[in-house]
């Protein structure tokens, strides 16, 4: 379907895609040449459930068939290159694997849905190496028309699953297991005193 503006066709998907993104979470992710990380894409700021959803990975700017990397079904998991894609009812599961730093880029996780779809922000960052005993940090970010609230978390590079914890919010509560980042390399997870309360 497409509609006439100024002479010129334009695709509904893509005038709603542009608009829906205004509204997205965003998950900002720090991985390591040669390692793993997988990122859980679970709350999609819809009213409607979309646990049983079509779901992918897109590319910046996902506006077009062309941007989708990979698509699973629900109950499935797909692969392509070194990314592979879980649909599970509690979120979509992407994990990148022997991360290189042309892997450094925006990405979206999408779910389909009847009229159009919605995103959640993954911005994925490679660096060289990580020294033995730093500390990582992961900040995600919620933007909607009433909120804006900030979800840090804290691992030592020993550690494997980094579970978020909430800073503040302004307006909703905060719900902090929504989102969940993992570094699949390591072990167990340390949270510091100081964000466990």
């Amino acid at each position: 379907m497409h509609c006439v503006c100024k002479g010129k066709k334009k695709s509904i998907r893509k005038v709603l895609i542009r608009l829906n993104k205004q509204f997205l979470f965003t998950l900002d992710i720090v991985g390591h040449v040669g390692k793993n990380v997988t990122v859980e894409c679970s709350d999609w700021n819809v009213w409607t459930n979309v646990n049983f959803n079509v779901k992918y990975l897109c590319e910046s700017p996902c506006s077009e068939d062309k941007h989708i990397i990979i698509k699973a079904e629900y109950g499935q998991t797909k692969n392509n290159n070194r990314i592979e894609l879980t649909n599970r009812e509690n979120g979509l599961f992407v994990t990148f694997t022997n991360l290189t730093m042309s892997d450094s880029r925006k990405y979206y996780c999408g779910v389909e849905r009847y009229g159009h779809d919605s995103f959640i922000e993954v911005n994925l960052n490679i660096t060289d190496s990580e020294l033995p005993g730093a500390v990582s940090l992961v900040f995600v970010i919620f933007v909607s028309s009433v909120s804006v609230f900030t979800i840090r978390t804290v691992s030592h590079c020993s550690t494997s699953s980094i579970f978020l914890q909430p800073i503040f919010s302004q307006n909703v509560p905060v719900k902090p297991a929504l989102l969940k980042a993992c570094y699949c390399n390591c072990s167990t997870s340390v949270l510091p005193p100081a964000l466990t309360d």
